[in-house]
């Protein structure tokens, strides 16, 4: 083979090697907006409020994904814009286990957050609406209007699937997550009802092997750290003095006189959010 074949199949083989890195590389910004804009949409759909996200990135061969930026809003006459600001959400998972019966994400850490905590005479709370609409979305329709933490008292009621015409239904993926933690957050609380708006650090928040029973699906896993989260705030609010609780107290024994059995119940759920 002489050189100038030689040249030729050289200068042929890094031109080629060119065009697959750059695929590479359009691949993966291309991945980084696809994710970005599927966290917006099916975020928004889940919530039932606006979603916004500002960056995304993915490392597929270590199967990690950090998002930063991200906003859940605020249910409708709330006071304040967003419900979650979420300034670093960092997942990294087992590959491998997307092609398996069970999904294994070994970290979840979620840092820099605010949180925007409205007592709600009808529905809780701003946070008991949202997660409302997130177990709703999920297939668990068990509505949540009162209580903090995972101990509210029953198990949810799950929506059962639609059997296909041969009678066959291949069992949802369970999910398992190894470590799970929320840190350097502040709660934001403010409401008609309470006559004081505060801001109160908002307490770490470590779970470990969630689902690692394999009988969780992903909106139980969903359920369980968010009843968490709500038992953490609940607790931190219900100590911090510049809320003025005995006031909250007069208003609701008030409110509720001659009012429907919904409003009491709703009433009975702001107690429990705020830990009266």
């Amino acid at each position: 083979m002489n050189k100038k074949v030689k040249k030729v199949i050289g200068i042929s083989l890094l031109f080629f090697t060119l065009i697959v890195i750059g695929s590479i590389v359009v691949l993966f910004f291309a991945l980084n907006s696809i994710v970005a804009e599927g966290v917006r949409t099916f975020g928004t759909q889940a919530a039932g409020t606006k979603v916004e996200l500002q960056s995304v990135n993915i490392s597929p061969f270590s199967g990690s994904v950090e998002l930063k930026g991200m906003y859940v809003a605020n249910p409708q006459d709330c006071q304040n814009k967003n419900a979650f600001v979420l300034g670093r959400f960092y997942v990294d998972m087992k590959l491998m286990s997307l092609f398996t019966d069970k999904i294994v994400i070994n970290n979840v850490i979620i840092e820099d957050v605010a949180v925007d905590f409205e007592p709600s005479v009808t529905k809780g709370s701003n946070l008991h609406e949202i997660k409302n609409n997130i177990m709703k979305y999920c297939g668990v329709e068990k509505t949540s209007t009162g209580g903090t933490g995972a101990g509210e008292g029953k198990e949810p009621e799950k929506k059962e699937p639609a059997k296909p015409d041969d009678g066959k239904q291949k069992p949802g993926k369970k999910v398992m997550i190894k470590y799970f933690v929320i840190k350097n957050g502040t709660i934001s609380v403010s409401s008609n009802l309470i006559k004081t708006g505060v801001n109160v650090p908002m307490p770490k928040i470590e779970m470990q092997d969630i689902g690692a029973d394999d009988s969780k699906s992903a909106g139980d896993v969903l359920q369980e750290i968010y009843d968490q989260m709500l038992k953490g705030i609940g607790t931190a609010v219900s100590g911090v003095q510049g809320i003025k609780l005995d006031g909250v107290k007069e208003d609701v024994a008030k409110a509720t006189e001659g009012v429907g059995k919904s409003v009491k119940e709703g009433f009975k759920s702001l107690k429990s959010s705020i830990g009266l």
